[in-house]
């Protein structure tokens, strides 16, 4: 079959074997050839989460837009083109409208016998043009040669133009990782070899204020907060200390909106497009006695009726709709029920304001060019 274009073309094969190669023209001389394949089942379920890349882009000259222009950027963090609709809209574990939250990155590892093939890890954020924010566990072990990021999608197992493909050039774990305890500190950094170019397909989420008090000052009103009626927990003796008392007093019982690509139930479903849901932060009481693992740096949120993350979502943001109307970052998922995703088990999540200056430090940004 010969194929010239850059639309989907479906290819049936009689047995479970596709060889597929790339040969160029002799005749014509160009930067370049980008393909990605996904394998289907023959009812149409994908086959194992594999993603391939086959080749990659060549470097090229890339012009930064700073505002809308055709990029359809809006040259500032936590906004997309497309409406956000507000985080009631996610409520049950939704699939989101397509590319309505542009910084989510999907994390991927080569897998598999062959070096194109790509599987899915964890979630992670745009924060700038070379920088992702992800879960420190979801990378430690990993060799940096293996790992790719996944930009500017919606279903990971649909090509479209908008996706992009990066390798990553360098890891930066938190020097504390594990430190005191398991888990702790479990906030990861990932270079890109080069920038990417932000459109309405692929933006920055906005980080917290390095002050403490200026973020506080900007969350949005408390007015509508419901607080649950008190209720005794099982015998547990050791309370968690805070790292800043002003900062969980104030995010407790907040709501706040999580994203991912992980499974969708217990039995392992995978997730193809991306899903969100609406949770609520708890006090870390409520998940130190289901985990023990709970520290100062981290914050509780609910897994209530069975909403909220679960196998794959890890290094995915916890996320706050601010009274600008912008999105802010407010966790990164660290760990949750190894029993199950539909039991209702809270999850533990990375307390990110406490990081800010630490990001700071290892991306030499202090990210004002997107305020």
């Amino acid at each position: 079959t010969r194929y010239c274009g850059t639309d989907n073309v479906d290819l049936v094969a009689p047995s479970n074997e596709l060889r597929l190669v790339f040969q160029s023209n002799a005749d014509y001389q160009y930067r370049g050839f980008l393909c990605r394949y996904s394998a289907l089942n023959v009812d149409g379920t994908s086959v194992g989460g594999i993603i391939v890349n086959v080749t990659t882009e060549e470097q090229a000259h890339t012009i930064l837009c700073s505002g809308p222009g055709d990029s359809g950027w809006a040259g500032r963090c936590g906004v997309n083109m497309h409406g956000h609709g507000g985080a009631m809209r996610i409520v049950g574990g939704n699939t989101v409208r397509k590319y309505e939250f542009p910084w989510m990155v999907a994390v991927l590892k080569k897998c598999g016998h062959e070096d194109a093939h790509y599987c899915h890890q964890c979630g992670g954020t745009v924060i700038h043009y070379r920088w992702i924010l992800t879960g420190a566990h979801c990378i430690v072990r990993a060799d940096v040669k293996k790992l790719g990021v996944l930009l500017g999608d919606h279903n990971l197992y649909s090509l479209t133009p908008s996706q992009k493909f990066f390798q990553v050039e360098r890891t930066f774990i938190h020097p504390h990782f594990n430190v005191p305890s398991p888990l702790n500190n479990d906030v990861a950094l990932m270079k890109l070899p080069q920038i990417m170019s932000f459109s309405r397909y692929i933006a920055p989420i906005c980080l917290p204020h390095p002050d403490v008090h200026q973020f506080v000052a900007t969350l949005p009103d408390v007015s509508d907060i419901q607080r649950p009626q008190t209720t005794e927990l099982p015998y547990y003796s050791t309370s968690v200390p805070l790292a800043h008392p002003v900062l969980h007093d104030l995010m407790v019982y907040r709501n706040v909106s999580v994203f991912g690509w992980g499974t969708i139930d217990d039995a392992g479903t995978l997730g193809t497009k991306l899903r969100g849901v609406s949770v609520q932060i708890l006090n870390n009481q409520q998940c130190d006695w289901y985990y023990g693992l709970m520290t100062s740096t981290m914050f509780c949120s609910s897994g209530s009726g069975g909403h909220g993350p679960c196998q794959g979502d890890s290094g995915s943001p916890a996320q706050l709709l601010m009274k600008d109307g912008r999105w802010v970052q407010v966790g990164v998922l660290s760990f949750g029920a190894a029993v199950g995703c539909e039991t209702g088990y809270p999850s533990g999540n990375v307390l990110l304001p406490l990081y800010v200056p630490w990001i700071h430090f290892v991306t030499g940004h202090d990210f004002a060019e997107f305020m």
